[in-house]
């Protein structure tokens, strides 16, 4: 379900893309996380919670890539299972830095 998930949201750039037109528009985007449930005959929370945890845990993979220390050996660091399949989310992502007080 977790590879028909990603390809569902790839497919529907209104639940991901906030450059699109309809990003804002709360009855479009219900209507795509609508359709992503009735396909994967689960509910719209389910769904959107696979999502979630998906799309954060993409993040932190690429957060721990990012925090490589160089030097380190290429092979301690595997790709995480969904890594490529959500590499479609690069360019919609923000890089954030931290503040240290």
């Amino acid at each position: 379900m977790t590879d028909d998930l990603i390809e569902l949201v790839r497919q529907r750039k209104v639940i991901y893309d906030s450059k699109c037109k309809d990003y804002k528009d709360h009855f479009m985007r219900n209507a795509a996380w609508e359709e992503i449930a009735e396909i994967l005959e689960q509910p719209v929370n389910k769904c959107k919670d696979d999502w979630a945890k998906l799309r954060n845990a993409f993040a932190s993979a690429l957060k721990r890539r990012r925090n490589k220390k160089s030097g380190q050996a290429a092979a301690a660091l595997v790709p995480w299972k969904y890594e490529e399949s959500l590499s479609f989310l690069l360019p919609y992502m923000e890089c954030r830095s931290t503040k240290q007080m």
